[in-house]
This record gives C-alpha cells, sequence and structure tokens, in this order.
C-alpha cells in the first residue's frame, strides 16, 4: 500500500550517547520479527527522519549519519507462488513462478502430467497454448531447486477452460493473422505522430507518414482492406467482437466519406457468405481523436459454418480532404 515500515526509533526518552554509535537494525522496532522483503518487490527505499516536534530546547547538536549499509539475507527456500490463473484451449498461456530465499539461480522442474500443449522451462516460466480442457482444476506438484542444491516443492492447481476466443491480435508479432492482399495503407506500427501508444505497443494503422505528418493522403480515392486469415468457429452459435480504436477523419454532416467498418463472413461446407457489416463510422460522425473501447453486441454465427473471417476496412470514397491521421485499431476479439 505504499507505506512506510518503522525499523528503528529514538526519542528524547533516550539518552543520547557520548560517541559515534553503530547500529544494527535486523528486527522491526516494535516486535522481534525479521524485516521481510515483501514478494515480488524489486526496488526499496529507505528515509532517516528528524523531527523536533516542537520549538523548544532545541540547542543540541542534532542527529549526524554515515557508512549505510543495506545487507540482504536469503532466507529458507521457498515457492511463493500459491496459485495459477486459468487458462483457456487455444489461448496462449503463460505465468512466471516465483520463489525466495536460497541462493538464486533458481531451476523449475516438474513430474506432473502437464495439459498437452503447455511446458514448464527451467527458469519457471509456465507457458504454451493448451490444447486440453480439464473437467476441473489439477493438482500439479512443481520444484525449485537453487545454486547449492537446496530444494522446495509445493501443489498448484491449474484449471483449462473450454475455448471461448476465437481470435485475438494485439499486432506485437507480424501481420501474420492477415491476409496481406488489397490493404490500401495498413500497416502495423508503433509510432505515429501526436498519439500516445505506451499503452497499446504495435498497432495496426490506416495512414502514412508516421512520425512527421501523418495522413492518408495519396492524391486519389483509397481505399484498403485489413482482413483474417479464416479461423474456426467452434460450433459457437453466436460471436462478440471488441476492439481499441483511434480515429481522426474528414467531419461533413452529410456523411458518405472517410468510412471506417468492420465486417465478417463464414464459410459453410465449400461457399463463403457474403460480407455482413456490423459496425460503422464515417465522416458525418466526430472523430474521437482519442483511444476508444468498442464492443459490438452479439450476432449470431451462420447455421452449420465452421470457420469465419473479419475485416477492418477504410474508404475515403474521394481525393479530397485527407490529410487527416485516419484508423488505428488494436486488440482485436473475437470470442
Amino acid at each position: 500500500d505504499g507505506a512506510w515500515e518503522t525499523v528503528w526509533y529514538k526519542d528524547c526518552s533516550d539518552p543520547s550517547p557520548e560517541a559515534q554509535k553503530d547500529v544494527v537494525v535486523s528486527t522491526y522496532v516494535d516486535s522481534n520479527d525479521p524485516i521481510v522483503v515483501p514478494t515480488n518487490a524489486s526496488t526499496m527505499q529507505i528515509r532517516f527522519v528528524f523531527v523536533s516536534v516542537d520549538g523548544v530546547n532545541n540547542n543540541y547538536l542534532g542527529w549526524i549519519i554515515d557508512d549505510i549499509e543495506i545487507e540482504l539475507k536469503a532466507g529458507a527456500l521457498e515457492i511463493v507462488t500459491d496459485e495459477l490463473p486459468e487458462g483457456e484451449v487455444g489461448v496462449y498461456y503463460e505465468v512466471m513462478l516465483q520463489a525466495r530465499g536460497g541462493v538464486p539461480p533458481y531451476i523449475w522442474t516438474t513430474e506432473s502430467r502437464l495439459p498437452r500443449g503447455l511446458r514448464l522451462e527451467r527458469t519457471g516460466k509456465l507457458c504454451g497454448i493448451p490444447e486440453e480442457q480439464t473437467e476441473e482444476p489439477v493438482t500439479r506438484k512443481v520444484m525449485v531447486t537453487d545454486d547449492e542444491g537446496h530444494t522446495d516443492e509445493a501443489p498448484l492447481q491449474l484449471a483449462i477452460g473450454r475455448k471461448v476466443v476465437l481470435f485475438y491480435e494485439d499486432f506485437s508479432n507480424e501481420l501474420n493473422k492477415w491476409l496481406v492482399e488489397n490493404v490500401g495503407l495498413w500497416h502495423r506500427t508503433d509510432q505515429v505522430k501526436g498519439i500516445n501508444l505506451a499503452n497499446y505497443g504495435y498497432v495496426a494503422y490506416y495512414g502514412k507518414d508516421d512520425m512527421t505528418n501523418p495522413n492518408y493522403n495519396t492524391g486519389a480515392r483509397t481505399v484498403g482492406y485489413l482482413i483474417s486469415k479464416e479461423f474456426d468457429v467452434d460450433g459457437a452459435s453466436a460471436f462478440k467482437l471488441t476492439f481499441d480504436y483511434w480515429r481522426e477523419a474528414e467531419y461533413y454532416a452529410p456523411g458518405g466519406y472517410d468510412k471506417t467498418y468492420v465486417e465478417v463472413r463464414f464459410l459453410t461446407g465449400t461457399t463463403w457468405s457474403s460480407w455482413y457489416r456490423i459496425w460503422y463510422k464515417d465522416s458525418a460522425h466526430p472523430s474521437e481523436k482519442a483511444w476508444t473501447e468498442t464492443s459490438i453486441r452479439p450476432y449470431k454465427v451462420l447455421t452449420n459454418a465452421t470457420k469465419m473471417q473479419i475485416r477492418f476496412v477504410f474508404d475515403s470514397v474521394d481525393r479530397f480532404y485527407n490529410n487527416y491521421t485516419g484508423w488505428l485499431i488494436d486488440n482485436v476479439r473475437v470470442v
């Protein structure tokens, strides 16, 4: 909670020493408990506080400190991770197991069978894409060994739920989940002048000149389709789409220009359906010019469909008034 812990204390009830005195602090001031570094702490601070309390009898030398040392003591090796987040079939899973004490570095192992697709690395990273569901949480035993051979083990419950997420993209990798035909100005970037991407990293951007004068002015009409590769519907009867976007385009009240929209289609047998438009904004909609979270209401999946695709479309319609930033999207999720 950010509170300071008092580990040493003296006031006017303690006689002043007549000479320099070495002080060793190894317990809390109000108990015999050792000073324990909180789990997962990465940095620390110390502060020395002098408070006279009042303005009376303050003609004394004061307080001089020097030669400050902090010594960390390892303590016994122990696993501090006590629970694992639930995973989902088909969705990348990653968690770092934590231990403290002993003598690092640590080596992690397990003799328990992990759900197919998951692995425990020697560093303590439990990761992979689960390929099977667990009907209920199953206890897996993990062991950590330090550099001097000391060990500790702990039972952890791991549950892998059924597949819910059909498609997810945060653009942290190349556009390998997307088709690259007729993309127009769509591309992946982590820098667009005037837009804070600190919380987003890489995004998909319809525009150009990322770090000078971002715009979509090509001197002609510009159209681009960011189309996902096909992905499994997995028996879903309905789906919901969410994504984040930043948008700046022409404003013209009658509308019809600088269209931004989202469409989906389904594969039944060997035939693809027409594209269904499920989200739309154009020049009649004032530009948000801020990151906006969007959740599109659930839509039915076509009967007997086995796969689907989504596409994000930008269409300027004409060559005029295209000196605006354009459209950025991130965190595309279909569930």
